[in-house]
C-alpha cells in the first residue's frame, strides 16, 4: 500500500479544509508510489525531504498527526495495532481516533460489510473517515472494487455519517461524483483508465450502523413507486407505460434510450462535476 500523487495532494487539500489529523490511523503502513518528478514537486511545496523508499509517516506528521497508528492483519509492515478486520473490533478501538485513512486496504479483505463497519467505528463524533479506494478497471487487484453508489448508501445520516467529499481523478483532473439518489440514476463510467474514488466523510453521531442494510437507491425508487402505484396514484413510471401502450413505436425509441444512457459515463457529465482542488498554500 502507498501513496501516488492524487492521493497526496487530495489529502494536502482536505488539510487545507481544516480536517483534523490530530489522532490519526492508517489501514496499513503506507509507502510512497511517486517518480522523481513527483518527490520534487511535493517537497518543494511542502518543504518535506521525501526519498521513495520511504514510509509516509513524515506526510501524515506534516498533515497534523500528533499520534499516528498503522492497523494491520499482521507486523510485517510495523503496525502498531494487530487486528483482522474480517472480525468486529474490540472496544478499546471505538471511537479512538480523530481520522482514519484507509489508502487501499478494504478491497483486500473479504468481509468487507464488516470491515466498513469496523472503520466507521473506530472514528469519533465529529472525526472524519477517509477512504481512497478503487472503483474502475481494478479487477483482479484485490477481492472487491467499489461503486460511488456503496459508499453513499454505507456513509449515510441513517449510520451516523456525512459525505462530504466524493472525487474521482482523471486524466489528471479532479470531479465531484453525485449521489445516484439525488439524479435518479446509476453513476456508472466507462473508460480505459483506472478510477479510484476519494472519500471523505464525517461522524455526525453514533446511530447505530447498519441497523438497516443500505439499499441500491434505483430499487428503494421503484419498490417504492410499486407501492404507490398499488394505492391508484398514477406515477411518472404509470405515464409512460401507459404511452407507450397507446404508441407502441415509443418502445423502440425507449430501447434506444436505454443503450444511450450505459455509454453516458463516457459523454455526459450528469454525475460529476470538474473541481478546482485547492492543495497547496499560495
Amino acid at each position: 500500500m502507498g501513496l501516488h500523487l492524487p492521493a497526496i495532494e487530495f489529502l494536502l487539500s482536505e488539510k487545507l479544509k481544516g480536517i483534523n489529523f490530530s489522532k490519526l490511523a492508517t489501514l496499513g503502513r503506507q509507502n510512497y508510489y511517486l517518480d522523481c518528478y513527483e518527490i520534487k514537486k511535493v517537497s518543494r511545496n511542502t518543504g518535506l525531504q521525501i526519498h521513495r523508499d520511504d514510509t509516509s509517516d513524515s506526510f501524515f506528521n506534516y498533515l497534523g498527526a500528533n499520534e499516528l497508528e498503522f492497523i494491520d492483519n499482521s507486523k510485517y509492515e510495523g503496525a502498531s495495532v494487530i487486528h483482522d478486520l474480517n472480525f468486529p473490533i474490540p472496544s478499546q478501538l471505538k471511537e479512538r481516533y480523530d481520522c482514519l485513512i484507509d489508502g487501499g486496504a478494504l478491497e483486500h479483505i473479504f468481509n468487507f460489510p464488516m470491515a466498513i463497519k469496523n472503520c466507521m467505528e473506530m472514528v469519533a463524533v465529529g472525526g472524519h473517515l477517509i477512504l481512497i479506494t478503487p472503483w474502475h478497471n481494478f479487477s483482479g487487484h484485490g477481492f472487491y472494487q467499489f461503486s460511488p453508489e456503496l459508499f453513499y448508501r454505507c456513509l449515510s445520516p441513517e449510520n451516523g455519517y456525512q459525505i462530504e467529499t466524493m472525487l474521482m481523478n482523471e486524466k489528471r483532473k479532479w470531479f465531484q461524483i453525485t449521489d445516484p439518489s439525488l439524479i435518479n440514476q446509476r453513476v456508472e463510467h466507462c473508460g480505459e483508465d483506472q478510477i479510484l474514488l476519494f472519500i471523505t466523510a464525517r461522524r455526525i453521531n453514533e446511530a447505530e450502523i447498519f441497523k438497516k442494510w443500505p439499499q441500491q437507491s434505483d430499487y428503494a425508487t421503484a419498490w417504492r413507486a410499486k407501492e404507490i402505484s398499488k394505492e391508484k396514484v398514477l406515477t411518472k413510471t404509470a405515464i409512460k407505460e401507459k404511452l407507450i401502450e397507446v404508441f407502441p413505436m415509443l418502445e423502440s425509441l425507449r430501447e434506444i434510450w436505454q443503450k444511450y444512457k450505459k455509454r453516458r459515463s463516457s459523454i455526459n457529465w450528469i454525475w460529476k462535476t470538474p473541481v478546482d482542488l485547492k492543495i497547496y498554500k499560495a
